[in-house]
Parts: structure tokens; sequence; C-alpha cells
């Protein structure tokens, strides 16, 4: 984007800077526990470390939302449908960004500062 916007440049690289990859800890095992069964994937670190997983959503993995996605981009998912595609998009991305919430809030509990 820093490229495609070169007047917001500055901006977009300061907000890059701060991101942190939460795969990272979890993938190294800095905080590990055996219910990931080896995963680093937020599929098996959130339930691991919370109550919370994907289980209960229509949409439950990034695969199913990129197939679903995609065929809503090439005319093939059913119009009829619509509504309950982006009530579903809209659950999953909600339980993704709490999920990252809440491990978060896990590593910083985990942390020796």
């Amino acid at each position: 984007m820093a490229r495609d916007f070169p007047e917001y440049a500055a901006a977009i690289e300061a907000i890059n800077a701060r991101i942190i990859d939460l795969l990272v800890p979890f993938k190294k095992r800095w905080l590990y526990h055996p219910d990931q069964k080896s995963s680093a994937s937020i599929k098996a670190v959130l339930p691991a470390f919370t109550d919370l997983s994907y289980d209960d959503l229509e949409i439950a993995h990034g695969g199913d939302a990129m197939l679903q996605y995609g065929a809503f981009l090439n005319g093939s998912f059913p119009e009829d449908d619509l509504p309950s595609l982006w009530e579903n998009f809209t659950a999953y991305c909600k339980q993704d960004t709490y999920a990252m919430k809440l491990l978060l809030d896990v590593l910083i509990q985990h942390s020796d500062g």
C-alpha cells in the first residue's frame, strides 16, 4: 500500500512496524499447550488457551471462507444465499479478530514482564 499511495507511505510504514504476528510465539513454542497437538494454527491454539473454538461457526476454516468468497466473486454462489453468506463471513471475521485479542492477552499474561 505504501508503494501505491506514496503520500501515506510514512503512516502506513509506521503501522506496519507495530504489527506483531501472533503465529511466531506459538510456532516457536515460546508458549505451548498439549491440546495444540503440535499446531500453531489459530484453530488449534484458541481452544487450547481459551474456552472458544471455531466449531460452532458455519464457516470454520479460512479455506472454506476463500472457496465461498471465490464462488461469490465468479458469480456461482446462489443469490438467495447471499444474506447468510455475509452473516457467516461476519461471524468468522469477528471470531478471528476476537481470537487475536484473546491470544495476545494470553501471551501478555504468560510473559515475564
